[in-house]
């Protein structure tokens, strides 16, 4: 990579970062990392090991001792945009013509079988609602639509700029978990859970955060819902 600068050199080197570590970790963005290929899912008893109410109780106690006078820091993975995770939808939105074939035939021609998982779980999805009255409100007709057609204005309408936009969005500010009928974004939801992590354990079991109880209005600016949940997010940090 290019000499390091003098400041950047140090404010690497202030965060244990050295030029060898540097630029061994560029080196590792240039080539990529091969896919991990994995065996099957781990549940309990293979691979996840279940505590019992004793033992919970005991770690929690264990913790709870440990962690005075300590900073308690809280791991988020970053959140990119949600392009690669529409990867499928994507592909869909893209070469399905519903005026040249019908929904089936896509699926057989392309294998896409996880739009058709998509579509057979639809109304599971915590975005259903929103996205459903995205579409009354712009296609009025859509119930006299048959089923091909339907299908696409759903994609794009879930995926478009001119729809809810998820397909450029970041990962953290899509609505993915419902909590009481209500949506909770992962952005929120991992605030919340940086500060119950530092409640004391009797506290932590009604720990939630004003900011996860609210729905917020969907524009079909993206920059809308992301200002509004950047200043929410930054808020609730420096609380």
């Amino acid at each position: 990579m290019n000499e390091l600068t003098e400041k950047t050199a140090s404010y690497s080197l202030e965060k244990g970062i050295s030029e060898a570590m540097l630029n061994a970790q560029v080196a590792q963005f240039k080539q990529g990392v091969p896919p991990i290929q994995l065996y099957k899912a781990a549940v309990i008893g293979d691979g996840i090991i279940p505590f019992s109410k004793e033992e919970a109780a005991k770690y929690a106690a264990i913790y709870q001792k440990r962690k005075q006078g300590n900073t308690i820091l809280k791991f988020v993975p970053a959140s990119g945009a949600a392009t690669r995770m529409f990867k499928s939808l994507f592909a869909f939105r893209d070469d399905f013509q519903p005026d040249r074939e019908s929904f089936v035939a896509y699926v057989g021609r392309t294998g896409n079988k996880e739009v058709k998982a998509f579509f057979e779980g639809l109304e599971r999805f915590a975005f259903y609602p929103i996205l459903k009255a995205t579409i009354d409100k712009h296609h009025p007709d859509f119930s006299s639509l048959n089923e091909d057609i339907q299908k696409h204005i759903i994609i794009n309408t879930l995926l478009n700029e001119d729809g809810l936009g998820y397909g450029n969005m970041p990962k953290g500010l899509l609505p993915f978990h419902k909590h009481s009928e209500k949506n909770r974004y992962p952005f929120l939801k991992n605030t919340s859970a940086r500060q119950c992590s530092t409640l004391p354990m009797n506290k932590k079991l009604t720990c939630t955060s004003p900011l996860l109880s609210s729905t917020p209005k969907h524009s079909t600016k993206n920059s809308t819902l992301s200002n509004l949940y950047s200043k929410s997010v930054i808020t609730s940090i420096l609380m």
